[in-house]
């Protein structure tokens, strides 16, 4: 996974680094009413969940007694979500590989859509170019999709403009095929409730 990835789509034409001092894109402290600890194995790491006025999210904390953490955040509009950024500090995955191979991007990743579907999201949409990127998200229960399939306003408000997009990818099959090449934004999607 990539230590920086950013959609630069977003709804409002907003620069996510400037939103709350930066927190959406880098890891913080975890803070607020919902605060708890990400625990894998022999690595633990406060985190909370935060949803803005303006729809934005995130999940993120830092690791105790150290300046390294991880955050994932995106864009909520009714009963979806659309996550399009992760960061997990370089220290926490050499500290992960070099014990076991501890799947922390993945345990954040439940933990986000735990939170999410508490909040009453039924789908998540995740919007990456990395191959990396998408191959982790298929291996948790995401995937690949047209974006074509989405409602336009919910389109709109998640801020996934349709041209950003390679066409040609609209299923997992599809992404098999093209990803050596690809080097546009590929839609996944996970279904949280039914």
């Amino acid at each position: 996974m990539n230590n920086f990835e950013h959609q630069q789509n977003n709804p409002h034409n907003i620069d996510l680094r400037t939103i709350d001092n930066g927190r959406l894109i880098n890891p913080s402290k975890a803070e607020g009413l919902n605060v708890h600890n990400l625990k894998v194995e022999n690595i633990t790491i406060p985190v909370s969940f935060t949803i803005l006025p303006s729809g934005n999210f995130r999940l993120n904390g830092l690791q105790e007694g150290v300046s390294s953490g991880l955050v994932m955040s995106g864009f909520l509009f009714n009963k979806s979500a659309k996550i399009n950024h992760i960061l997990i500090d370089q220290e926490i995955k050499d500290y992960a590989k070099n014990n076991g191979n501890v799947r922390i991007g993945e345990a954040a990743l439940l933990d986000l859509e735990k939170n999410l579907k508490e909040k009453g999201v039924n789908i998540s949409y995740a919007v990456f170019y990395t191959t990396e990127t998408i191959e982790f998200f298929k291996r948790n229960g995401y995937e690949v999709s047209s974006v074509e399939l989405i409602e336009n306003n919910t389109r709109k408000h998640l801020g996934i403009d349709s041209n950003g997009f390679n066409k040609e990818i609209i299923n997992d099959e599809t992404f098999e095929q093209l990803k050596m090449a690809n080097n546009q934004q590929v839609l996944l999607e996970k279904k949280l409730l039914d």
